[in-house]
């Protein structure tokens, strides 16, 4: 599924404008569609296209204008990109209906990094772009199978971010020139009971990872794993990340708990987050950035 966006150009950023995005349309297109992006009456415009959901794949043919002169390439500044890294909650899957869950009009724009972001644009002024790589029922560590004494998968992040696809293990290396990297997993590395050493130390190796592949990068941000409401604690993972500096080399790192005003309530299965429970894990990452965050300015 798509969602298209259409902001009035400026003459500096065009998502600075005061009404953002006059509007936001969902598709679901299928192979061969012709999809009209904006209104003929909105002469200048900016145009944002994002697939809102994790598992689709997006092909492109060609965009149809009148002439190369119709679509002029864009020379103000742009803003800095924040990259998300994460599993189900980061990318906003939604449950089933039959299994508790509940529905995700929007898909990504739902979940709580998108409205982060749109809330320190909205009541901050901060104007950032996202990048979202995140994958449902997946831990950092890579792990063995179970009862199988080989060495383990790469089933972790730590590998398949470097991967061409979830499914596709050919190398690749990430493009993109993010300012901060946002990284939310852990999850369920809790699940499959990963030593907390364990992950600290593949958590390190995977930054430095990330730093090497993108040098733009000013700062990280470590999002404690979510709590699961089914057990009665937090986790071991939780508590050491909490517990212990995070120290690796001389980046700068900023360790973000945004799980303390969330219940039980606002989950659907303890763990999975309502539409109610990503809002407020939206606006407690939102605070939170305001006051560790440079104020970003626009390249």
């Amino acid at each position: 599924m798509l969602a298209v966006s259409v902001a009035p150009a400026n003459s500096t950023n065009p998502s600075a404008a005061s009404v953002p995005f006059v509007r936001t349309r969902t598709f679901d297109p299928e192979p061969g569609m012709l999809m009209q992006l904006w209104d003929e009456e909105i002469e200048d415009c900016y145009v944002e296209i994002v697939l809102i959901d994790w598992a689709s794949i997006l092909e492109i043919e060609c965009f149809v204008a009148p002439s190369t002169e119709y679509v002029p390439r864009w020379k103000g500044p742009t803003n800095p990109l924040v990259l998300f890294i994460g599993d189900s909650i980061t990318c906003g899957m939604a449950l089933e209906q039959s299994d508790g869950g509940q529905p995700m009009p929007r898909g990504t724009l739902d979940a709580f990094p998108t409205q982060a972001l749109s809330i320190l644009r909205d009541k901050y002024s901060y104007h950032l772009s996202l990048d979202i790589v995140a994958y449902p029922g997946i831990s950092l560590v890579s792990l063995a199978h179970q009862d199988d004494d080989a060495a383990p998968t790469a089933s972790g992040m730590i590998d398949k971010f470097f991967h061409m696809t979830p499914w596709d293990p050919t190398a690749w290396t990430p493009r993109g020139d993010p300012k901060f990297i946002c990284i939310a997993l852990g999850t369920n590395d809790e699940a499959n009971d990963v030593e907390p050493q364990t992950f600290r130390s593949t958590l390190e190796r995977f930054i430095r990872m990330l730093s090497t592949t993108f040098s733009s990068v000013e700062a990280f941000y470590i999002i404690a794993p979510f709590r699961d409401f089914n057990d009665p604690d937090l986790g071991a993972i939780h508590n050491d990340l909490v517990s212990k500096p995070f120290v690796v080399d001389d980046l700068d790192i900023h360790l973000c708990d945004i799980n303390s005003r969330m219940k039980a309530e606002h989950t659907v299965d303890g763990l999975h987050p309502t539409l109610a429970g990503h809002t407020i894990l939206g606006e407690h990452l939102a605070q939170f950035l305001v006051g560790q965050a440079p104020a970003p300015t626009a390249n």
